[in-house]
């Protein structure tokens, strides 16, 4: 059953919201696991895309944008979706990437069940506080275990 972690930040600036993404896909990343990181669309995938690249030296984290086309067709050869432990994107990947989902939506993914743990994103305005709490019940109600982090940006 996937484990759902809320993390509610106190800064209610989008950037922010997805500097802290970054972050925490760092350290997801450097524990050795494989990240689908879903976002509203292609601009919010090209945005995160690009501060993935502006971490900073020590911080390299390589990444690939979901083309949202089937993997490779030769099976003999994986695509570099395969390949990347960091995928994003804004459709249900087609890919095996199952372990973890970093939930940048304001919508409940409705593919996060076949991941191992999902991450929800909190921001400090009123749609984003109201869209948590509706994703929040709708996961007590369906019995995912839940964790709730209150941290600064």
């Amino acid at each position: 059953m996937t484990r759902i972690d809320f993390y509610v930040l106190t800064n209610s600036d989008l950037t922010a919201k997805f500097r802290f993404a970054c972050r925490l896909i760092n350290k997801a990343y450097r524990q050795g696991h494989r990240i689908f990181v879903y976002v509203d669309d292609e601009a919010n995938a090209k945005h995160l895309d690009e501060l993935l690249w502006t971490l900073g030296d020590d911080s390299f984290v390589p990444h690939t944008l979901d083309s949202t086309q089937p993997t490779s067709p030769d099976p003999a050869q994986p695509s570099r979706q395969d390949q990347t432990r960091v995928l994003i994107g804004y459709q249900e990947p087609h890919t095996d990437q199952d372990d973890v989902m970093v939930s940048l939506s304001s919508n409940i993914p409705p593919f996060f069940s076949r991941f191992e743990r999902l991450a929800e994103l909190v921001g400090t305005t009123a749609q984003d506080i109201a869209s948590s709490r509706e994703r929040f019940r709708h996961y007590r109600e369906c019995g995912y275990p839940l964790q709730t982090h209150k941290l600064g940006t």
